[in-house]
């Protein structure tokens, strides 16, 4: 509402620390099963899988973040609304 990156960006930051949280949750939550037939050394593995998904997910808002940024700098003017009810 207010047209502020540094407020859009920590609102990207806060949802990607979220999903990233619930990744985590899944992939050890999963990956401390026991081998079975057809994972015979476990299910470890998971966590890597887990921990590229993050960093895509933060590569990915860093990409965006940076864009907004170009654009706002060099292509458009954006006006901020800094009234008393965005600061609450």
């Amino acid at each position: 509402m207010t047209g502020s990156l540094g407020i859009l960006s920590e609102a990207a930051h806060s949802g990607l620390d979220l999903v990233a949280a619930l990744v985590t949750f899944f992939a050890v939550r999963y990956s401390d099963r026991p081998p079975d037939t057809q994972h015979r050394y476990g299910h470890g593995k998971l966590e890597n899988l887990s921990a590229l998904i993050e960093t895509l997910l933060l590569l990915l808002t860093c990409v965006w973040i940076i864009y907004e940024a170009s654009k706002r700098l060099f292509f458009e003017s954006v006006e901020v609304d800094a009234s008393i009810w965005r600061l609450s």
